[in-house]
């Protein structure tokens, strides 16, 4: 596995997530609303890091969030 398959950019988060990038940007600031259902909540918890001054999302962490685990 290359190194950029590692990692998720904003844009290929929000199409695994199913939400949009404004969406994205208000969880990241706000946090999810109580009681949301759904695979888009407490993103924040979801590893990442800054690169070159962008956003970049661990794979692994992503699957994790999505599968619940």
């Amino acid at each position: 596995m290359s190194t950029e398959e590692q990692f998720l950019t904003d844009a290929e988060l929000c199409k695994r997530l199913r939400i949009s990038a404004p969406t994205l940007r208000k969880y990241m600031k706000v946090g999810a609303k109580r009681g949301r259902v759904g695979k888009a909540r407490d993103v924040q918890n979801i590893d990442r890091f800054i690169v070159c001054g962008k956003r970049r999302w661990l794979k692994e962490s992503v699957d994790k969030h999505i599968h619940g685990e």
